[in-house]
């Protein structure tokens, strides 16, 4: 017989701040152990959902799914988002 099983590993990891990442839809920005002083970007060009979270704990930028980027690679995704999510601000007064 064969059967499943889930292992979980806990590891820590050092990384040197800021600390930027992406798993493709979400972009985040670790700057302390504190979650609200991190960022989390939310983009979902193709169903128009933009986010901007200032609540992320660490670990999610370490996820196993995300890689690491460039500040200015982060950068451009925030002005992205902001603007999208100030244009619907804009004509939905």
């Amino acid at each position: 017989m064969k059967t499943t099983i889930k292992k979980e590993i806990t590891q820590e990891v050092e990384i040197a701040l800021p600390y930027y990442s992406t798993n493709g839809n979400n972009y985040y920005k670790i700057v302390s152990n504190e979650p609200t002083d991190n960022l989390s970007i939310g983009i979902y060009d193709n169903s128009g959902n933009y986010s901007i979270d200032n609540h992320v704990y660490p670990d999610r930028a370490l996820h196993h799914a995300c890689k690491q980027i460039t500040a200015e690679e982060f950068n451009k995704v925030f002005l992205h988002a902001f603007n999208k999510l100030n244009d619907i601000c804009i004509n939905n007064k």
